[in-house]
């Protein structure tokens, strides 16, 4: 149980994009709005006036100012006066966390019903003039993010507003409540927490386009840690990758043997990722070991590692060779060992195993298609098929093992984090595989398939209005040729209209900075800049909540 613990600590320091960049291509590669000689309105800004980085965020002077509060609070669960069912999620937590709960303000209420009622009406209009009006309203902030991206827009911009939303975060955390330390866990039945892990998701595929991949890393431990024995947006289904990307190969490996709250040994992913880690291990210690030794090193833990997952999963080896561009071995199309009785010739209704498969092909494919890699892999394949074939009783006796090991897997009941996971992960193409239950159920860009114990105080407020059917807007998961086809030629006018909106907010963004209304209760915010009033002004050491205090 310690060492998962462990496994979910974050790295501060690595928790910053901007060092990264400066880090990989030096400081001129970063236009920050925070360098020492930056400007606004042709005037220097002073330096105590450049707002201090925080735990997760690095707000911009070009941000409008937060002066009455983000209108939302990560505050920690009071057992005493929780009701049963929490009570309950709290006392059954196999891992040992704190647990928080996002809560709303009265005025950040109001504000979210006109939200909700804007995505009701497909009025992604209104929801561009939320974000005007109320720049640091963090549900409106995540839709606009994915209707600019959905549209073609700059996804720059798109990653920025994802960043304000949890920078929003950020400032309503709880005093007790360090976000880095992998102790904290949120309620994901609510739906008002259930925006931070939809921002910590989006913020790290944005992280990964940028190529930032440690601090993606490190973001991707975070969203996992927040409910590790649940997973409810499947950051178990990219960890692995992101460690590769970031060449945290002893973290993939230690990850692998310890991590008690998933059997991520049965995970195609984790099998194959853990033997590409221990290989890129050995070429490291290539490197640095003695000529006399490197025979001896060459290949053996990774390779021991790589046949035991290629006899695990081999439905994952046609599919995974075809995306690295390497010819598959003849005798693979001549066992049955290697064939997938599920597959259909149009991807519907993939069995859990297909999803997972495709899910790492998709993401991982790319690290395989290294000559070195690729070399490795052929060989591992060619003692698979020796194995397979020269043991006593042969293919048979094989059949029957990956009968017994993947049995449980090659269903059709999809487990509601991985079907989660598949709606948000930009994979389009997979999402057609996803059960017709849900493919057909109330799914939203902003509130991705709610759970079946979902907590939603604003449903009285919307009732039986949001119908899937009537969500014709970008940033839904809807059928875009439908919604083309609803929309006829209002598509265009919208577009233009989005587009002007998206105008005067990105001047509001610039050199005009008007005041935020607020959505908190309190007359006016305590800190009136964007430093966090608690933020270290250290960049390597950043403090790790928006208002200090005590830490877990």
């Amino acid at each position: 149980q310690q060492q998962s613990k462990e496994l979910l600590v974050a790295d501060v320091k690595n928790l910053d994009a901007e060092a990264e960049v400066r880090r990989l291509f030096g400081s001129a590669a970063v236009a920050s709005a925070n360098d020492n000689n930056v400007r606004i309105g042709g005037r220097k800004v002073p330096r105590h006036m450049i707002p201090k980085r925080l735990t997760l965020t690095r707000p911009k002077l070009t941000w409008p100012p937060l002066q009455h509060g983000p209108g939302v609070s990560v505050e920690e669960i009071n057992v005493d006066k929780a009701d049963a069912a929490t009570r309950r999620l709290v006392h059954e937590d196999v891992t040992g966390g704190r647990w928080f709960a996002v809560e709303h303000s009265e005025r950040f209420r109001t504000v979210q019903v006109g939200f909700l009622e804007a995505v009701v009406r497909n009025d992604a209009d209104a929801i561009a003039g939320i974000v005007y009006h109320h720049p640091y309203h963090v549900d409106a902030l995540l839709q606009l993010s994915e209707i600019i991206k959905q549209t073609g827009g700059d996804f720059s911009e798109a990653g920025a507003l994802v960043e304000r939303a949890l920078y929003a975060f950020e400032q309503g955390f709880a005093p007790r409540l360090n976000i880095a330390a992998g102790a904290a866990r949120v309620d994901f039945r609510r739906i008002e927490s259930r925006s931070l892990f939809l921002a910590l998701f989006r913020h790290m595929q944005f992280l990964a386009r940028r190529g930032c991949w440690r601090t993606a890393f490190e973001v991707n431990k975070v969203l996992l840690s927040l409910d590790p024995a649940h997973d409810p947006f499947g950051a178990l289904v990219t960890l692995d990758f992101h460690a590769l990307k970031a060449a945290q190969y002893e973290y993939v490996e230690r990850f692998a043997a310890q991590w008690a709250w998933a059997p991520v040994r049965m995970m195609p992913g984790w099998g194959f990722s853990r033997a590409l880690a221990a290989f890129m291990l050995e070429r490291r210690g290539l490197k640095r070991a003695p000529q006399q030794q490197q025979q001896q090193l060459h290949g053996k833990r990774s390779m021991e590692l790589l046949v035991d997952a290629i006899l695990t999963f081999p439905t994952a080896v046609p599919v995974l060779w075809a995306k690295a561009n390497i010819d598959v071995d003849a005798r693979v199309a001549t066992l049955p060992y290697f064939d997938d009785p599920h597959v259909t010739s149009d991807d519907s209704a993939m069995t859990h195993m297909q999803l997972l498969v495709r899910l790492f092909v998709e993401r991982s494919g790319a690290l395989y298609r290294v000559p070195e890699v690729t070399r490795w892999l052929q060989e591992g394949l060619q003692r698979a098929l020796t194995r397979i074939i020269e043991t006593n009783g042969g293919p048979a006796a094989f059949a029957a093992h990956k009968e017994r090991v993947q049995s449980a897997m090659c269903s059709y009941v999809v487990p509601e984090n991985v079907s989660r996971h598949v709606l948000v992960a930009d994979m389009d193409a997979l999402k057609a595989g996803l059960p017709e239950h849900i493919r057909s159920a109330e799914s939203y860009a902003f509130d991705p398939l709610p759970p079946a114990d979902n907590i939603d105080p604003y449903s009285d407020f919307v009732g039986g209005m949001m119908n899937p059917l009537h969500l014709m807007m970008p940033g839904a998961f809807v059928d875009g040729a439908a919604a083309a086809a609803a929309q006829g030629g209002e598509g265009e006018e919208d577009a233009n209209i989005l587009q002007r909106l998206l105008g005067l907010i990105r001047g509001r963004l610039g050199d005009v900075v008007l005041d935020d209304p607020g959505t908190s209760d309190e007359d006016e915010y305590e800190s009136g800049s964007n430093d966090g009033n608690g933020g270290s002004g250290d960049e390597e050491n950043a403090a790790p909540s928006g208002n200090g205090g005590n830490q877990v």
